[in-house]
């Protein structure tokens, strides 16, 4: 039955023969699966290693499978070990030059990643500062808990998408003329089957006046005009997503709720670092090098909202889910992403961008003499070699 959804997995990336932790994973499933009443219905977990980075639902003869991509929680973690150890902005550097190398040659582009790649393993003999761990059980505590909210992310699109299929129950308490009552509604009702009790949820454009934590709409024009349907489903899976981590990993990690919901809103910027990465890739090639500044503006406003969602979430309903002091938690969550800026988000809006451009105008006027050096020579191989993919 899984013969067909290999093959798919085969055809559509681009795999490492490292063998994946399908035990940790699929433990971890279980653990969000039993907390929401353990349905057989729910989708099979496949763990894959490949340089796409992607986890997705794959449906095959009425069977669903979640994918769950092992590079993905690498990546995360990579970028975590920077976020707390690294003292110097060219250890950033360094790795998203290993990430726009994987992406250019994804696109098929080997010339430009070839070049990408060069610039990689040049500062990967100079940058160290990320090796040196100052809090390694914090560090991991992150890495775990945005992989389960990345598998836990995916499974509440599917439940959101057809609720009553996974929770006959529902059916009658979910209202369908609003949609705002009914992401309402299913947040409760999962909520509910994970342990938590009387869980509140408002839309960012409606905001509670009572929140401790007010929302100001962070996109122009959004106050007005409202969230596009997608923005609001994301929203909504994002805290489905967060009640089942805190849930499934509630054992693991007793007493230590602030951290990983601290946890997760950085992992929603690991996320968007990604995206800007893949769009600054895509749309150097197709706007002919230029960079599409409006592409990446909304995409950080899109997961700016998302993080606003989320503070807006907790500042209701903190006590209900285990937040032993809210204050606390606000701090930390303005310092770590006040560091998280400083260390990642500028290299990558300065640094990079800069690099971008360098390396495409180094394309141009040496177009003929690349590719007669590496055509034929350089294919995705090459670039994973490189890259450290396959090691």
């Amino acid at each position: 039955m899984t013969a067909e959804v290999d093959q798919y997995i085969q055809a559509s990336r681009t795999l490492s023969n490292r063998q994946t932790n399908d035990i940790l994973y699929k433990r971890h499933y279980s653990l969000i699966l039993q907390k929401l009443g353990g349905s057989q219905v729910f989708p099979q977990l496949k763990v894959v290693y490949s340089l796409q980075r992607l986890a997705e639902i794959v449906e095959h003869n009425d069977m669903e499978f979640l994918i769950y991509d092992q590079y993905h929680g690498q990546t995360m973690n990579m970028l975590n070990r920077i976020l707390f150890n690294s003292t110097d902005p060219g250890d950033t550097e360094m790795y998203l030059l290993k990430l726009m190398a994987e992406n250019y040659s994804i696109g098929g582009y080997f010339h430009i990643a070839f070049l990408f790649a060069l610039a990689y393993n040049q500062l990967l003999e100079t940058q160290d500062s990320y090796r040196n761990d100052i809090d390694l059980e914090r560090r991991m505590l992150f890495t775990i808990s945005q992989e389960n909210y990345v598998l836990s992310h995916e499974l509440a699109h599917i439940i959101l998408q057809d609720t009553s299929r996974y929770f006959p129950a529902v059916q009658k308490e979910i209202p369908e003329k609003r949609a705002s009552h009914k992401y309402s509604s299913v947040i409760g009702f999962i909520a509910a089957q994970l342990g938590f009790r009387n869980i509140e949820y408002t839309f960012l454009d409606e905001p509670d006046e009572s929140s401790p934590w007010p929302i100001n709409i962070l996109l122009n024009g959004t106050e007005s005009m409202g969230l596009s349907s997608s923005i609001r489903d994301e929203c909504c899976c994002d805290i489905i997503a967060l009640l089942m981590v805190i849930s499934a990993l509630g054992e693991m990690f007793s007493g230590h709720v602030s951290d990983v919901i601290t946890a997760i809103a950085m992992g929603l910027r690991h996320l968007r670092v990604l995206g800007i990465v893949n769009d600054l890739c895509r749309s150097s090639i197709s706007k002919n090098f230029e960079i599409d500044e409006a592409m990446n503006i909304r995409l950080i406003s899109d997961y700016m909202t998302r993080t606003s969602n989320i503070r807006s979430f907790i500042g209701i309903n903190s006590d209900k889910i285990g937040v032993k002091d809210e204050n606390k938690l606000k701090m930390m969550l303005n310092e770590t992403a006040d560091h998280y800026e400083d260390i990642i988000d500028n290299p990558l809006m300065a640094s990079i961008t800069t690099k971008v451009y360098e390396t495409m105008k180094t394309y141009n006027n040496d177009f003929d003499a690349i590719k007669s050096a590496t055509e034929g020579k350089i294919g995705i191989d090459e670039i994973c070699e490189l890259t450290g993919f396959y090691q």
